[in-house]
């Protein structure tokens, strides 16, 4: 696993490096077919306790099957500001498996199979299989693979693909060497990556930026520059042709504004969320700032190192700048690039390892080291805790187990709604078609903002108002605080005849019943 070592005295750890490096191979595939296990296991775990949100209902709608295909992409997929591709096959995927959680899980489990596939295939052409299966581990073990594997968004592929990404690059700075195959490979990512999610280009893009620094400064090679450009221009020009062919759909909801607001409350929940779900302690990130500063100075790390810097750099510092015009903050927006990140920090830690057991290793070498073993162990230690809290926290749509049962029983034939909030722009479309998806024409549903006030004595239906991710006024504690007359209020609804209710509250959401229905 460490090459070009030198000889040393026998110490134990030589005596233990030279152990690992002679069973590098078998000790990182059990070590990967372990952190597999986990995976699955907790994901099921997971996928048997959470259920859907606003966004997976939005992906569910939008390639909803009982439309035809044609309709459902013109009208509800390319109007969004996200990339068609995950839509499509969510469509696809729901055509063959009805049930909606099965299906993103389906669609998302032969993904994660399809691309970590890939990672190892590239690792076993680079003849650095060991880093492949490591690479694969770290993966599977830490908080944004374990919190987004099952969620039925494109951020799981994403991710999975700058990963695939990151790990080409890494491979070629440390072989330093650039194939035809590695060439069209870098095109081929680049150009999906737009197709997925523009964070997914936009890391791509910043990879390649990245290639063609190493390539003019460091390096000085012309095959590392014409990697980056193809890379890069393959990100670019795909989100071009994309952009070009979908833009007069969506820009009226690019015009109408976004339900984000650039302020600092979002600015810090933006960086505590991506420190939160990346390395989990707030230590860890001024740690990993100082590894990859001090790998500046060793030959053998600085392209490397000046890689993690110039793709980190951009990365974040373009949805800043662009977020001065169109808001595009989100925490896991970041976290598409931060396992890719995590994974060239991890060819840096691998060669301060060897460096260590050669004969002029310096004490630069092992704080080197150290500090990199404790940055890459801190996501390792918090990522399953991390996730576990994301499963317990987030905004389920828990509503229709109360309101399921009661479907028949509506005469009335319909029911008052609320979603969104403050959090919404009134024209974004996801805001109601969570309901839309649910409901599937059993039951019709309005908007309870758009309502006129009723009793709800003349209501022929047990079920009288029903909220989901719902914030009022900012207040996002209002569902689990407001009292019986509050949430008559905000539905435009009285009780002048007293009958007996019933407010069954979960995380972001309410149902208001009759008590005893």
């Amino acid at each position: 696993m460490f090459a070009n070592q030198a000889a040393r005295e026998p110490t134990f750890f030589a005596s233990m490096a030279r152990t690992v490096q002679r069973n590098g191979l078998k000790i990182s595939a059990v070590l990967f077919l372990a952190a597999l296990v986990f995976f699955v296991i907790f994901e099921w775990s997971a996928f048997v306790r959470a259920h859907l949100w606003l966004d997976e209902y939005f992906a569910l709608w939008a390639g909803d099957p009982r439309l035809p295909f044609s309709k459902v992409f013109y009208e509800r997929m390319l109007p969004d500001t996200n990339a068609p591709t995950y839509f499509a096959l969510i469509y696809l995927s729901q055509v063959l498996t009805p049930n909606e959680k099965a299906a993103i899980l389906w669609l998302n489990g032969i993904g994660c199979v399809a691309f970590l596939g890939l990672l190892l295939w590239i690792s076993w052409k680079k003849q650095n299989l060991e880093m492949g299966f490591l690479a694969a581990t770290f993966f599977l073990i830490t908080a944004p693979a374990l919190s987004f594997a099952i969620e039925g968004r494109v951020y799981f592929f994403s991710m999975l693909l700058t990963l695939n990404a990151a790990f080409l690059v890494a491979s070629c700075i440390d072989e330093q060497e650039v194939t035809s195959r590695d060439i069209v490979l870098a095109a081929i990512l680049g150009a999906l990556s737009s197709w997925l999610h523009v964070f997914a280009a936009l890391f791509c893009g910043a990879l390649g930026a990245a290639m063609i620094v190493v390539g003019l400064f460091i390096a000085k090679r012309n095959d590392f520059i014409k990697f980056g450009f193809v890379m890069g221009g393959g990100a670019v020009v795909s989100f071009a042709i994309w952009i070009a062919f979908a833009y007069p759909m969506f820009s009226s909801t690019v015009t109408k504004g976004f339900w984000l607001v650039l302020d600092r409350e979002l600015i810090t929940s933006t960086l505590w969320g991506v420190k939160q779900f990346s390395v989990g302690f707030t230590w860890a990130a001024p740690l990993g700032a100082l590894f990859v500063a001090i790998s500046l100075l060793p030959r053998a790390t600085r392209a490397l190192a000046t890689a993690v810097i110039v793709t980190g750099a951009i990365f974040f510092a373009v949805p800043f700048i662009l977020s001065l015009r169109i808001v595009i903050l989100q925490d896991r927006y970041f976290l598409i690039g931060i396992p890719a990140l995590m994974i060239l920090t991890l060819f840096l830690l691998r060669e301060h390892l060897a460096a260590m057991f050669a004969e002029n290793a310096g004490r630069t070498t092992y704080a080197a080291a150290a500090l990199g073993g404790a940055f890459l162990l801190a996501p390792i230690v918090t990522g399953p805790p991390s996730a576990w809290w994301h499963f317990g926290s987030r905004w389920d749509w828990r509503g229709i187990d109360v309101v399921e049962p009661l479907i028949s029983s509506c005469k009335e034939g319909n029911v008052r709604v609320l979603t969104g909030g403050s959090l919404t722009a009134p024209d974004y479309p996801a805001r109601l078609s969570g309901f839309d998806y649910l409901l599937k024409n059993r039951l019709s549903f309005s908007d309870a903002d758009k309502e006129p006030t009723r009793d709800v004595a003349d209501i022929q239906c047990p079920v009288y108002g029903w909220a989901e991710h719902y914030v009022r006024h900012g207040d996002r504690d209002w569902v689990v605080n407001a009292n019986t007359q509050d949430v008559l209020n905000e539905f435009h609804l009285t009780n002048t005849s007293n009958v007996p209710l019933t407010i069954e509250r979960h995380p972001g959401g309410l149902v208001l019943r009759r008590a005893g229905s």
